[in-house]
Formats: C-alpha cells, sequence, structure tokens
C-alpha cells in the first residue's frame, strides 16, 4: 500500500474529479477519485448514526489511489464568510487515510481557493461513529464548494448526519488557502545575444 496522506492533499485539489452519478447513491452524490474504480460506494442500512442509512465508502482491492463520495453546491449563499462542513465518520482496517474533504473553487475551472482534507489530521484504522469538521474561508471570487467523504488505500468508512452551515469570522479555519499558480515566465534571448548560463 503505497498510498500517503501528503500525496492525497497534493492530488485532491487540482485532480480534474470526473464525478459519475450512480444509481447506489443518494440523489445529489456521486462518485469521484483517483481511481475509483477500486471502491464501493453505496447507502448502507446496516450501520448508522442518526436515522435509518450511511453513505458507505469501502475498498474492493488493494489501491494506489483513493476515491470521494461527493456533492458540490453554488458558492453564492455563502460568498465572504466561513463555511463548515461537518459530519458523523465511522472507519474500520483503514490502512491509507479516511476523511472529510471541501474545496472552495474560483471560477477559473482547476483553481482552488481553499482546501482541507484532513491529511494532517488522518483517520486510520479503526474507530467508531465520530464528529469531525472542516472550515474554510469562502471568498467572494469562489463559484463552487465541493466537500464529502474520501478513501485512500484499503478499508470502510461511513458518512452520516452531514451539515454544512456558516460559522462566525472567530472560528478559526481547518485548511489553508491554496497558492496561487506562479506566472509563467516571459519569453527571455529572442535575439539569441545573452551569454548561455544567464537564466
Amino acid at each position: 500500500m503505497r498510498c500517503r496522506g501528503a500525496a492525497l492533499h497534493v492530488l485532491l485539489p487540482v485532480l480534474a474529479l470526473r464525478a459519475a452519478a450512480a444509481p447506489d447513491l443518494p440523489e445529489g452524490w456521486f462518485r469521484s477519485g483517483k481511481s475509483p474504480q477500486d471502491y464501493e460506494m453505496k447507502v448502507d442500512a446496516t450501520v448508522q448514526h442518526e436515522g435509518r442509512n450511511a453513505l458507505s465508502l469501502r475498498s474492493l482491492r488493494a489501491s494506489d489511489g483513493f476515491a470521494t463520495v461527493m456533492t458540490k453546491v453554488p458558492a453564492e449563499p455563502y460568498r465572504g464568510q466561513k463555511l463548515r462542513f461537518s459530519a458523523a465518520v465511522r472507519w474500520a482496517d483503514v490502512t491509507g487515510q479516511a476523511g472529510l474533504w471541501m474545496r472552495v473553487d474560483g471560477q477559473t475551472p482547476g483553481r482552488p481557493l481553499a482546501f482541507d482534507n484532513m491529511h494532517d489530521r488522518a483517520l486510520r484504522g479503526t474507530h467508531d461513529w465520530e464528529r469531525y469538521e472542516v472550515v474554510l474561508p469562502v471568498e467572494r471570487e469562489a463559484g463552487q464548494i465541493a466537500y464529502g467523504l474520501l478513501l485512500g488505500g484499503e478499508g470502510q468508512a461511513w458518512l452520516d448526519d452531514v451539515r454544512l452551515e456558516v460559522v462566525p469570522d472567530t472560528v478559526p479555519p481547518t485548511g489553508s488557502p491554496v497558492p496561487p499558480r506562479p506566472a509563467p515566465r516571459p519569453p527571455t534571448n529572442l535575439d539569441f545575444e545573452e551569454p548561455s548560463g544567464t537564466h
């Protein structure tokens, strides 16, 4: 098993997630990730925290990637505020990383503004239901907010009692703004007059 939390921390913000609807998931929720074919995602009526059902994310085979069961909402109602995504999570035999994640996307696809996937407090091993949260600022140029449950490596995780709510500005964020990409380097030495090694 070579999947590490640091790798997920790098991959998930920039990965072009190809979300695919599935008949065994609730309306509005999707399967995605680097290798969703290695995981089963479905409503589980045998395990629940509140109500009758929970969402289950389970590895089907050893995988170097990860999968997520996710949803997304327009950012417009939350712009200029802090947003908290919280949920009850249960996990079993997790060898890589499980956890909540949330990403605030800008208007340009593939350009996230803020991101947290709990990589610095990853859930591993086996544990009964416990509530976790991710808090991020939603900038005024935000276009969309994506969030969900991720699983890397082998094991199983469940998600229940999901809440998405605005919190006071005094609540500290759990993640960090995503640094902007460096500006492209302008062309240089177009007349070939500068000596080698000056750039």
